[in-house]
């Protein structure tokens, strides 16, 4: 099984090159579409070395526009969702393409160790949770993680919304493929990346992901949406 990776990336030039790398080099890829979320460092330039298929926007949108724009560019049958900043740790992805090859799952979303280095509070993915628990009886240990796999046709299902939704992307498509029926499984990986810790910096970062999340759970719940 081969399939076209998708990266959105906003100021990632210390982390992407090394994350390419890895991946130009994994047997299980096919395409790789970087889409450079209108970055001030030399982040497309990087890519560049690593893919021909590098997308930039002039300004900012956002992760949920630079990945729905990714993903509208794929060919294969399969794709996969990856941070730009994973590193060397990105080799553990292939892992996400298991159950889809045995087909006991649409939708596969990485897990990361429980033991890993904390960066923020975790009140934000305890919220994501409890909703999905609430709507779809179903609990998901990383409902906001980055890292997912699934057919082309799931890309369908996702509403006009989604491409609006920024930082809450994975919460919006989430939310969209369970309503459609999509069985999403959870595979541990042991991945890492980096992130802004309890600083002040961190603590404003998470805000604006937790403002972007319940936004879209209003519009959900607004009667415009399911």
């Amino acid at each position: 099984m081969k399939v076209d990776v998708v990266i959105p990336a906003y100021n990632e030039e210390a982390n992407i090159g090394q994350t390419l790398q890895v991946l130009s080099c994994a047997d299980w890829v096919n395409r790789i579409y970087v889409i450079d979320d209108g970055s001030t460092d030399s982040t497309y330039t990087v890519a560049l070395q690593f893919t021909k298929d590098v997308l930039r926007f002039h300004i900012n949108q956002g992760k949920a526009q630079a990945a729905m724009t990714g993903l509208k560019q794929t060919k294969s049958d399969y794709v996969m969702l990856l941070d730009a900043d994973l590193r060397r740790s990105v080799s553990e992805a292939h892992k996400l393409l298991i159950p889809l090859s045995l087909n006991i799952a649409d939708v596969v979303v990485a897990k990361f160790p429980a033991d890993g280095k904390k960066q923020g509070f975790g009140m934000m993915k305890r919220r994501a949770q409890r909703v999905i628990e609430q709507r779809y009886q179903m609990h998901m240990t990383c409902p906001l993680s980055g890292q997912r796999a699934f057919h082309r046709k799931w890309i369908g299902c996702l509403s006009e919304d989604v491409r609006h939704s920024r930082y809450g992307f994975e919460m919006a498509c989430n939310l969209d493929f369970l309503y459609h029926g999509a069985r999403i499984q959870e595979v541990p990986v042991v991945m890492e990346h980096s992130g802004y810790g309890k600083t002040v910096r961190g603590m404003l970062h998470r805000a604006r992901q937790w403002y972007e999340m319940e936004r879209i759970l209003w519009q959900r719940t607004s009667g415009n949406h399911f």
